[in-house]
């Protein structure tokens, strides 16, 4: 049996893929506990894990702090130079003490000091991806919130995407000063970068998504596994489905829409373009759907999550759109998890 901590920071987008892959490790014998704020002791201990507290402890259902973090242009800067790497000392003291008598640590996206402390204990370490973009592959380029008409770009050749994910890392570059001073104050050498180039494991690195959200590109680091999603509902803690969403689905079919993108931007509101809707049409297929719409500064996506009893797949096209036409639900992990489970 060996002792894992699984270390993690953000939403239930990422904790919930932490708290599967715990529970699996849990049930194959081994001794499994998760770092994260402190907002989640709760929730992992009604699993039946074990917690460990690590700064910076956010509140999750703080809405102001989410319309902060979910701005298209200032969020990033917010999350990783103010809130990790303004912290990363504290995050850093967490973490070394969750490890102190484990064989392993698996970490999520932004845990930035795991490095530092991988090199000052030589603990092993696996690291992981929830998404295609984070890989920053230019054979599989995404779309950053705050560069929209990079999606009209998508045919340039993979030399453009280097050249563009160049330009990306100079204009962080000052971010970098709190990482670099706390490094130098360990002894450690400065030039480590967690955020692109030096994030991964050179044991393992799990890619957590499915070949349909991204296939392997060439350029993975070499220790990459694709493993698929990690699913956990929510039900072995205090999840349930709230009365409302059961009545709903009990019901008549009929078809709502409501704000939301992924978990913490349903927090606040968006604005709907009730003409992206398709009422009509969408009210006579024998599903129902809970579809949600957000609108852009620069332009508008639809993004959501579909739920339905009953058939589906030949009616899961879009309205007007043909037989041949796919209906096409661009969404964010935990949502695109369900659409794929869903067929």
């Amino acid at each position: 049996m060996a002792k894992i901590v699984l270390a993690t920071f953000g939403s239930l987008g990422d904790m919930h893929p932490k708290i599967a892959l715990g529970l699996e490790l849990k049930t194959r014998g081994h001794d499994v506990s998760i770092a994260a704020m402190e907002f989640y002791r709760e929730k992992i201990g009604q699993v039946g894990l074990g917690f460990s507290p690590m700064r910076p402890h956010l509140d999750p259902n703080d809405t102001l702090l989410a319309a902060e973090l979910m701005d298209a242009v200032k969020g990033p800067e917010k999350i990783i130079k103010e809130i990790i790497f303004g912290n990363i000392r504290a995050m850093h003291d967490d973490l070394m003490v969750a490890v102190a008598d484990a064989d392993l640590v698996v970490t999520g996206e932004i845990v930035y000091p795991i490095k530092s402390v991988v090199e000052l204990t030589g603990i092993k370490w696996v690291s992981t991806s929830l998404q295609p973009g984070t890989l920053f592959s230019p054979y599989d380029p995404f779309v950053p919130p705050a560069a929209p008409w990079i999606e009209h770009l998508r045919f340039m050749p993979p030399w453009f995407f280097r050249s563009f994910f160049r330009v990306m890392h100079w204009t962080v570059k000052d971010w970098y000063r709190p990482y670099r001073e706390f490094r130098r104050d360990l002894g450690l050498g400065e030039d480590h970068d967690p955020i692109f180039a030096d994030k991964y494991s050179e044991l393992l690195h799990l890619v957590l998504f499915s070949r349909v959200l991204g296939e392997p590109q060439p350029d993975w680091p070499s220790k990459a596994k694709q493993t698929g999603f990690c699913f956990y509902d929510g039900q072995a803690d205090s999840g349930q489905m709230p009365d409302e969403l059961e009545a709903f689905l009990d019901a008549p079919i009929q078809v709502q829409a409501f704000p939301n993108f992924g978990h913490v931007s349903s927090l606040y509101g968006y604005e709907v373009d009730p003409s992206t809707l398709y009422a009509d049409d969408l009210s006579r297929m024998q599903l129902k759907v809970i579809l949600s719409f957000i609108r852009t500064s620069c332009h508008r996506m639809v993004r959501g999550t579909m739920l339905w009893r009953g058939p589906s797949p030949s009616c899961a096209r879009r309205p007007r759109g043909g037989s041949d036409t796919k209906f096409v639900v661009r969404a964010g992990r935990r949502a695109s998890r369900t659409i794929e489970r869903a067929g």
